[in-house]
């Protein structure tokens, strides 16, 4: 184990440590061996430290590349990494080897010295006998002359000089001293006491009043003496006493200042953990007083993601002086955090100082990645792979920052975390964006940027939001899908008028519609109306964007399919209308609706998503529901017949849903994926083309997946990774 020292050493003080027995001289920056033992008796081991490793504990000792053999660990003194060694306990000796308690890590540095063995005093030469070596409480002299005695001093007089004790210059004593049992007699002309230049102690009192900086004696007697009061005696800094007298009010941050020693995640620390919780380490034991700490994101004056009332908060707590505050939720990618202390929120067990304010603690996250993965049939290249092979398990699509997908049948789109869109597949009639009809088996960036919420729609169109509230439209528009208020087709985004545009659908299949939400929970719709999809109580087409009665309605909840639609609201109902030929509205029949009607539940909430005449949807107590057409058993209760109201499939925690023509997919929130129905083109992710009338787990039994995507015999995921 290592030595200690003495703190605050002067140039050449002399140490000699009582268990090793070994000395040691401060050079004015480390302690340095020293060594009474005569030079003769001295020899330097070989340097062994390209050997240190980390793991190796036994080393040779030789002088010189020749053996050398201690009789004990005691004539060792043995320094690595500028620390000294204790011998016997750091470290033992065994012949001509030496083993360490604990291997040293390679990089170290290595100092040895053998010292000689025992000498015959009658024989020492001078400098050889040690202060260390004389009785316990002997004196010990330092290389100036100085003499340092521990313990009690008796200077006796026996003999016949009449002066026991003789002090040449100044002399300095510390502490109580104690002479005689009577008086203090002192010669001078004066016979006085001088105590610097503010007072005089002489026969006839104190004749000035005392006046200095420091004050030694025990007190005792003094009345009324106190820290903060008027009239007594004024400090700063640490008192340390046996007894104090006094009110002491008015007493504060006698300690100092309440800050923490030490920071977890580090000040300024990057590539932060998204799980970690946030831990300081102050420098002594702290209770909670009043206030409300908060966690920010890229200011401490910045938007408020937590807060934690120091008194009531079930995310803090302390041990000692270890205070540790959990998030709620794991930290978001690449992100910088402030965590913002009042002042005062905490003190010290003894209620003598208060936590100083903090508003520089700061950290960032780690950086997160968003793959996109796809598999399943690929005729047209829209797996987005570069080529057009079949994959009956994920493969991903370069890239690591796509942030939404949506696919239908033949083309897909997609935006990354940047607000760029690109697209690839079928390209018949410009629904890619890119201002012309070429195919694309590969992602093809679309103009612009801040794109936000997408919509794709049966390989022939595509809608989609800013972040600035403008809806883009282009592709396919013999109904006026496109919402120009005409039926030419455009192979480039086209602006629909008015602004505060949030959410998008595009009827699937053959269902040429459009349906948008704005920020203010109106819906709208737009396209062909044949079979009442649109939600006027007409069949009428409109070619620019017509407003649904109603309010409240939850754009995030809202799915379109093949000539019929559902949109839930805020209060947690959801509602339908469109074509009910195959019981798919849910409303425990088959006939159409031209307005919206209630679909039976509560709590609707999540995801919902629509194959080919079927529908999946999720609550927001994590339960999964299907209803509508069930070929291939598609909606995942073991059976094929079809339902005209909601079935609940089987498990909880169902987070994202995605419906195919005879497939179905969802994901749960540990982010694994699940598929059933229809196999035939390797759609389930499953490694296999066998049918699965229940949920099965696929994708590789992967987890980490985060949204899905998937129409006709293909699925595309977008996976979270660090």
């Amino acid at each position: 184990m290592a030595i200690n020292f003495p703190s605050g050493p002067s140039v050449n003080q002399i140490f000699s440590d009582p268990t090793s027995g070994f000395t040691y001289q401060w050079n004015g920056t480390v302690w340095v061996n020293y060594n009474y033992t005569a030079p003769a008796k001295i020899q330097e081991l070989d340097d062994i430290k390209s050997s240190f490793n980390g793991v190796t504990q036994t080393f040779a000792l030789t002088v010189s590349s020749s053996a050398v053999t201690p009789v004990k660990a005691d004539q060792l003194i043995i320094n690595i990494g500028g620390i000294a060694q204790n011998p016997g306990i750091d470290y033992t000796v065994s012949g001509s080897n030496i083993n360490f308690t604990t291997a040293p890590d390679a990089g170290l540095d290595f100092y040895g010295v053998l010292l000689g063995g025992s000498t015959n005093l009658t024989e020492a030469a001078t400098g050889t006998v040690r202060p260390d070596s004389l009785s316990s409480g002997a004196p010990s002299w330092n290389t100036s002359g100085d003499l340092k005695v521990t313990g009690v001093t008796t200077i006796a007089n026996t003999g016949t000089a009449s002066t026991a004790l003789t002090v040449s210059g100044n002399a300095r004593i510390t502490g109580i001293v104690t002479v005689g049992s009577s008086s203090i007699t002192i010669d001078g002309t004066n016979n006085e006491i001088k105590v610097g230049t503010g007072a005089t102690l002489s026969s006839s009192g104190i004749t000035v009043g005392i006046i200095t900086g420091t004050f030694y004696g025990d007190g005792s007697g003094l009345d009324n003496v106190g820290i903060g009061t008027q009239g007594s005696v004024n400090t700063s800094g640490i008192v340390t006493a046996a007894s104090f007298y006094g009110d002491g009010s008015g007493l504060i941050n006698l300690g100092g200042p309440l800050e923490p020693l030490t920071y977890s995640p580090g000040i300024g620390e990057t590539n932060v953990a998204l799980a970690s919780n946030i831990v300081l380490t102050f420098g002594k034991p702290i209770v909670a007083s009043a206030g409300t700490i908060t966690l920010r994101t890229d200011s401490a004056s910045g938007t408020i993601i937590e807060s934690y009332d120091v008194n009531t908060s079930d995310r803090l707590s302390i041990n000692g002086g270890i205070l540790t505050i959990d998030p709620t939720d794991n930290l978001s990618g690449l992100t910088t955090y402030f965590v913002v202390f009042p002042a005062a929120v905490y003190k010290d067990t003894f209620e003598s100082s208060s936590s100083v304010g903090i508003t520089t603690y700061s950290f960032t996250s780690q950086q997160l990645n968003f793959e996109l993965w796809s598999w399943g049939y690929n005729g047209q290249g829209h797996l987005g792979l570069n080529n057009r092979t079949y994959y009956s398990s994920p493969v991903q699509i370069p890239g690591t920052q796509w942030s939404k997908v949506s696919s239908d049948y033949f083309q897909s789109i997609a935006t990354k975390t940047d607000g760029t869109l690109w697209a690839w597949g079928f390209n018949a009639v410009g629904s890619l964006g890119q201002n012309n009809l070429t195919y694309y088996s590969s992602p093809v960036q679309i103009p612009g940027t801040q794109w936000n919420n997408i919509a794709s729609g049966y390989s022939s169109r595509s809608l989609a939001t800013k972040t600035d509230g403008t809806l883009w439209s282009w592709g396919e528009n013999d109904y006026g899908q496109v919402g120009q208020n005409n039926t030419i087709n455009y192979s480039s985004p086209v602006q629909i008028p008015g602004t505060q545009w949030e959410y998008v659908q595009v009827g699937d299949y053959s269902g040429y519609f459009c349906l948008a939400t704005k920020t203010d929970g109106t819906l709208w719709s737009w396209g062909k109306g044949g079979d009442g999809h649109l939600g006027q109580n007409n069949q009428t087409s409109y070619s620019s964007p017509v407003q649904i009665p109603g309010t409240q309605w939850n754009g995030a909840y809202m799915n379109c399919a093949v000539n019929l639609t559902y949109v839930g609201k805020t209060d947690g109902t959801l509602w339908s209308w469109g074509y009910g030929g195959a019981g798919n509205l849910g409303q425990n029949d088959r006939t159409p609706r031209s307005s919206p009607v209630q679909v039976p539940g509560t709590q609707w909430g999540g995801d919902i998503n629509s194959g080919y005449a079927h529908v999946l949807a999720t609550k927001t107590d994590g339960t999964l529901w299907s209803w509508g057409s069930n070929s291939s058993s598609k909606l995942g209760d073991g059976t094929t017949t079809p339902r005209s109201s909601p079935v609940q499939i089987p498990g909880t925690q169902w987070f994202k849903v995605s419906g195919g023509y005879n497939h179905s997919a969802a994901l749960k929130n540990d982010g694994t994926f699940w598929a059933w129905g229809a196999n035939a083109y390797g759609q389930a992710g499953t490694n296999d083309r066998s049918t699965s009338t229940t949920p099965r787990q696929g994708a590789m039994n992967a987890s980490g997946f985060i949204a899905i995507s998937g129409k006709i015999y293909s699925a595309y995921a977008i996976k979270q990774t660090t």
